[in-house]
């Protein structure tokens, strides 16, 4: 479990610092990819992983060895995306605030933290849209 949080923090941090090094200087796509790819490697590492997929009327099915390139595409995909819709007010944290909501109802009783996790996430995100919509007052990065 300690290695998870610190995977996650060392991943998140650097995605962070990533973005924050973009905004000041501007970053090239190859790098900005690089730090994406490396960041997810490590969430990957730490055991942060996608293992399986359930497949409506087929059952769960293991990953195998499409794990780690398919949970560093995902997390490199959803953080692209974001980045993307960010430039509408309140559009990136509308969604991001939908999907936790989502979360919070999907995820199974065994699931307690990540819903947990997702609850206080929605809060933050309901605090940060209020001074996101049109004209937004800040600006998610």
């Amino acid at each position: 479990a300690e290695l998870r949080l610190l995977g996650l923090l060392a991943g998140s941090g650097a995605v962070l610092i990533l973005g924050l090094v973009d905004d000041v200087r501007g970053l090239g796509a190859g790098v900005k990819l690089t730090v994406q790819v490396a960041a997810a490697v490590t969430l990957w590492s730490c055991g942060w992983r996608i293992e399986s997929v359930d497949l409506a009327g087929l059952g769960p099915g293991s990953l195998g060895a499409l794990s780690l390139p398919l949970t560093v595409g995902w997390i490199v995909f959803v953080t692209n995306a974001f980045n993307l819709i960010d430039g509408l007010d309140g559009l990136a944290c509308g969604v991001a605030l939908t999907s936790t909501l989502a979360m919070c109802f999907i995820l199974g009783p065994e699931y307690t933290f990540a819903r947990i996790s997702a609850i206080a996430l929605a809060g933050a995100l309901l605090g940060f849209l209020w001074f996101n919509f049109n004209p937004a007052l800040i600006f998610m990065g």
